[in-house]
C-alpha cells in the first residue's frame, strides 16, 4: 500500500460510497472528481499517454520484426522505436550541419570578397 492511500485511512472506501449515485433502472454511476492517481509512482519524470493508431501500429510491427525478442512487449517496442527515431534524427541533423559547412567551405574557396570600403559606399547611396 502506498503512503498516500495509507493516509486516507482504512475506512476511506465508505466515504467513497457517498460519491456513487443510483439511477432508477441503471447501475451505479461514479460522480467522483478526477484526481491524480500517480502520487504513489516511484518517479518524478513526466508520463505520456499515447493511443495506438494505424501508423504507430505499423511502426511497432516493423520494430517487432527487427527485434523478435521484444515482440510480446508493446511498451518495450515503443521505447525501442523512440530510441531508433532519436538516432535517426541525430544523424539527419549531423548530415544537415555537414552539408551547410561544406557549402560555406565552397563559398570561401571561390574567393568572392567585397572590395575595401564597399559597405561605406553602399550606405552613402541610402536615403538619409
Amino acid at each position: 500500500m502506498c503512503r498516500a492511500s495509507w493516509r486516507r485511512g482504512r475506512w476511506a472506501w465508505r466515504r467513497n460510497l457517498l460519491h456513487f449515485r443510483h439511477s432508477p433502472g441503471q447501475g451505479a454511476v461514479s460522480h467522483r472528481e478526477a484526481r491524480c492517481y500517480t502520487s504513489c509512482m516511484p518517479t518524478t519524470r513526466p508520463r505520456y499517454t499515447v493511443t495506438e493508431n494505424d501508423a504507430l501500429k505499423r511502426a511497432l510491427d516493423e520494430v517487432a520484426r527487427a527485434h523478435p525478442e521484444l515482440a510480446g512487449d508493446r511498451n518495450a517496442l515503443f521505447r525501442r522505436l523512440v530510441e531508433q527515431a532519436t538516432v535517426a534524427y541525430d544523424a539527419e541533423r549531423r548530415a544537415r550541419r555537414e552539408r551547410r559547412s561544406e557549402g560555406l567551405r565552397r563559398l570561401e574557396a571561390l574567393g568572392l570578397h567585397y572590395p575595401e570600403g564597399y559597405l561605406d559606399e553602399l550606405r552613402r547611396e541610402w536615403p538619409a
